[in-house]
């Protein structure tokens, strides 16, 4: 990060995502109607080939986990719907219509995927989605998971939800998995952890 570049950008709009496969490959979204879509670099951002362009359905949300699979969702007006690419961004099909605010692939097949107050596992590379129980009740005002990290296919960190302290005190949860998710636990900034 001592010195950065600038790196030309496929249209005047405002970018809402993007997912970096590598060096070269970088994938922007913008929900813009007009200007924006689904846009693909394979030089580093020398030149963006647009995609995918829906109009005012233009996708806010973007994951890609291999140059050729990848989902997209517009999760800022109406239903959202998932879509998914099976080549490489040149045709994306309805999966379900739920959207993700994270997602993560640990291989073709088997990924997670969180949206709502809930997170989703697939095993079938997003056909079909089981929800993942987070920890609520006592103390958890709210439950949720905003933006995860997987450090392999058992152990996940998630941050999100509220916990409630009485007397105008919040404080934020985090979520941790030894499991891939069938049990979650969490905890508070400087508490230990505890079940769910």
């Amino acid at each position: 990060g001592l010195n950065w570049n600038f790196v030309s950008s496929p249209s005047a709009a405002k970018w809402e995502s993007m997912s970096v496969l590598n060096n070269d490959t970088l994938w922007l979204v913008d929900d813009d109607g007009l200007t924006g879509g689904v846009f693909r670099t394979t030089n580093g951002g020398l030149n963006w080939i647009q995609q995918y362009s829906a109009g005012s359905q233009n996708p806010d949300k973007i994951y890609m986990f291999n140059p050729r699979i990848g989902f997209i969702v517009r999760n800022t007006s109406g239903a959202p719907n998932l879509r998914k690419t099976t080549n490489g961004g040149f045709n994306w099909f309805n999966v379900l219509n739920e959207g993700f605010v994270d997602m993560y692939f640990i291989d073709s097949l088997k990924g997670w995927r969180a949206y709502g107050n809930n997170m989703y596992l697939t095993t079938n590379g997003g056909s079909n989605w089981v929800v993942q129980i987070l920890p609520s009740g006592g103390i958890i005002l709210s439950t949720g998971i905003n933006e995860f990290s997987n450090i392999n296919s058992d152990t996940i960190f998630g941050a999100g939800g509220i916990a409630f302290y009485g007397s105008g005190q919040f404080r934020s949860i985090i979520y941790k998995t030894f499991n891939g998710g069938k049990n979650w636990f969490y905890q508070v900034p400087d508490t230990a952890i505890h079940s769910g």
